[in-house]
């Protein structure tokens, strides 16, 4: 027994060098089965040892610490053959490539075709009003629309008892409706009963003078509906839309905000939440938001006015990568010249490569563990004040120490120190020297922030059974 086993055993030596030679045989082939069955494999490091002899198998390391193993059929040494080619012909190994920086040079590229930036006149004249404003975004066919929705929810749902108080709803009555939403959005009151309240502390005489009375308006807030229940396609079937309770209003609302108003020449990328605390299995938790739950809006606003120009819902359906979503809500403004500012969930080298081929300046603040940033900006330890830039084709790269290290990428601006008076309650008015992509960045990054303040001025948030 013990020498069969001594004649069946050989050298690790031996059987080390027998796998390289046989993987190395096979690589070329690299069939399809082989890639899929590797991308699941644990990873496995072979140190290796040159000698006189050859090569010798010092150790081998496994992801999870399984041990010592030396067979790569059942192992996966052979696949790690495989994937160290890959490593170096595949994606990663050309993204470095791409990405070699150097010391920055002047340069110019900023470069914005404005000639069809601000209002489109042919609908919205320059200093219209307010109404016609409203009018524009929401015409007669998208009340129309709301109005046979809101009559087929109600033909669908009501009992025999409401069916006999029910009378089906008119333009008028939408218009008032929407009226004393308004109204209520102006005049904070702490329940709806209250607006109509004929207490001298709390009545209020605008119900009266539009002619809408409490129990009218409860009627429209309950049966209020955007689309037919009927055509509904429940989670898991393959015509599941995630946003069909919203979506002819959410398909009514996009091509207006394109066609109504055109940005400038700086435009913002952010993540805005609605809040809602409905059963949705896309609904988010936010900690940094004032309203913690709800739907996660990502949003394209004009960096100046704060003016929604593009957005789309997450519903945790598609690709949802952070290349995908620039692509899909900034498509409609490629070929303009715009600058995109966004913050350090969405920058990385390779995103401003695929935005400069998009014809967008893209600025923005970046996580220092991003890949394909310069080395210095990980070993370089900087004092108060200091920077370091290098330059890779378009894109500025920025280490700037202040109260900690703040990274930056740029493609407008040059490297340069600009002076900016800074108010601060410990020091008051001094003048701080700071990098010109950083001041760029503060000057235009708050467009969605706008937006979102401007919102919250005028709540309309009741909890509301239906």
């Amino acid at each position: 027994m013990a020498a069969t086993r001594k004649t069946s055993r050989r050298s690790m030596e031996d059987i080390f060098q027998e796998i390289i030679n046989d993987s190395g045989s096979e690589v070329e082939s690299d069939s399809d089965s082989d890639e899929e069955s590797d991308e699941n494999a644990d990873p496995v490091i072979p140190t290796v040892s040159a000698t006189g002899d050859g090569v010798s198998l010092v150790s081998t390391r496994r992801g999870r610490g399984r041990g010592f193993h030396a067979h790569g059929r059942s192992h996966g040494t052979r696949s790690n053959a495989r994937r160290g080619v890959r490593s170096t012909r595949g994606w990663a190994g050309r993204a470095a490539a791409e990405f070699v920086w150097v010391n920055p040079s002047p340069r110019h590229l900023d470069r914005f075709d404005g000639s069809t930036s601000g209002l489109n006149t042919s609908e919205l004249a320059p200093g219209c009003s307010i109404m016609n404003s409203f009018r524009a975004i929401y015409d007669r066919t998208f009340f129309q629309l709301l109005k046979g929705e809101i009559n087929r929810y109600a033909n669908q749902t009501l009992t025999d008892t409401d069916r006999k108080i029910w009378k089906p709803i008119t333009f008028d009555d939408l218009h008032q409706f929407f009226a004393m939403v308004i109204h209520m959005c102006l005049v904070h009151k702490p329940t709806i009963d209250d607006y109509f309240s004929t207490n001298a502390v709390m009545h209020s005489t605008f119900p009266n003078a539009i002619g809408l009375g409490r129990d009218k308006f409860k009627r429209i807030l309950r049966y209020l509906h955007l689309n037919d229940n009927e055509n509904y396609a429940r989670r898991g079937d393959s015509n599941h839309d995630p946003l069909y309770k919203i979506k002819s209003f959410y398909d009514h609302l996009i091509p207006k905000f394109g066609s109504l108003y055109k940005p400038g020449a700086s435009i913002t990328v952010d993540e805005a939440i609605c809040p809602f605390h409905g059963r949705v299995h896309f609904r988010v938790y936010m900690k940094n938001k004032p309203n913690k739950y709800g739907l996660r809006v990502e949003c394209v606003c004009e960096s100046t006015s704060g003016i929604v120009c593009n957005m789309e819902v997450y519903t945790a359906t598609g690709d949802n990568t952070v290349e995908a979503l620039l692509t899909r809500v900034l498509g409609p403004f490629s070929i303009k010249g715009h600058r995109v500012f966004m913050d350090r969930r969405y920058s990385s080298s390779v995103i401003f490569k695929k935005l400069r081929e998009m014809d967008f300046y893209p600025v923005g603040t970046v996580n220092k563990n991003r890949k394909h940033l310069p080395i210095e900006f990980k070993n370089k330890k900087l004092k108060k004040g200091e920077r370091i830039t290098k330059q890779c084709g378009d894109i500025l790269a920025t280490m700037w120490k202040d109260v900690r290290d703040v990274y930056t990428l740029s493609t407008v601006d040059e490297d340069a120190m600009i002076n900016t008076n800074t108010q601060g309650p410990r020091y008051g008015n001094h003048e701080t020297l700071k990098p010109a992509s950083v001041v760029t960045y503060n000057k235009n990054k708050a467009g969605v922030d706008k937006h979102d303040q401007m919102a919250s001025y005028y709540p309309f948030i009741r909890r509301q059974m239906k």
